[in-house]
């Protein structure tokens, strides 16, 4: 394992009193020590002993990831751009801001310009998108590690025109992503949604237009 990991093997003391199994295909291990699955492009999974002397797990993503602040002024009140995706681990489909990781070859700006392309059909230049102050946003302290310098959630704001508007919902182009559609909310709907992601971006674009920053 790499020194910089948060994770070390639990000793043999505490394992039994953990009471941790694991399952690998089909085979169960018991008494588990330490566990790590990797891949380059999305990161390290952990399991093992935390820096505080307890069992946790720790997800240290391979380049972090950027979400997106589409935002449009109707009727002076605020709408940002959302999208309908399949979420198993919500149930179904829900509503979120377009977001989603850097790949290995991009540098944040590049990964907002593909995603938001990806997710919603709309193609912009790169001038248009502004990154919202603050540190790299971490989307759960207690499971993900973002000490690195190039992870983390970095947030962009974009303002749009109504006249840019597909309308007030649009399927996006066909492909993968497992979303049905994007569509505007009021802000304050967002504010409400189970997307944490989306609730931090908020609070930051809300703030930077508070300063005169994000339009």
């Amino acid at each position: 394992m790499s020194e910089s990991t948060l994770i070390r093997p639990i000793p043999p003391e505490l394992r039994s009193e953990r009471g941790w199994t694991v399952h690998v295909d089909g085979d169960r291990l018991e008494s588990v020590a330490v566990v790590i699955i990797e891949h380059p492009h999305y990161g390290k999974l952990s399991y093992g002993l935390t820096p505080h002397g307890y069992d946790g797990w720790v997800f240290a993503e391979a380049r972090g990831g950027v979400g997106l602040l589409v935002h449009v002024e109707l009727d002076g009140e605020l709408f940002v751009v959302v999208v309908e995706q399949d979420r198993p681990n919500q149930g179904g489909f829900v509503l979120n801001i377009p977001r989603g990781f850097i790949d290995l070859d991009e540098d944040p700006l590049t990964a907002a310009r593909r995603e938001l392309k990806e997710e919603t059909g709309l193609e912009l230049a790169a001038e248009r998108f502004v990154q919202l102050p603050g540190a790299p946003g971490n989307p759960n302290s207690a499971f993900f590690d973002t000490r690195g310098p190039d992870t983390g959630v970095r947030f962009y704001a974009v303002r749009l025109e109504p006249a840019e508007l597909p309308g007030q919902s649009w399927a996006r182009p066909s492909g993968g992503e497992q979303i049905r559609c994007a569509r505007l909310v009021p802000w304050f709907e967002l504010a409400g949604f189970a997307d944490m992601v989306g609730n931090a971006g908020l609070a930051r674009l809300l703030a930077s237009r508070r300063r005169g920053a994000a339009g």
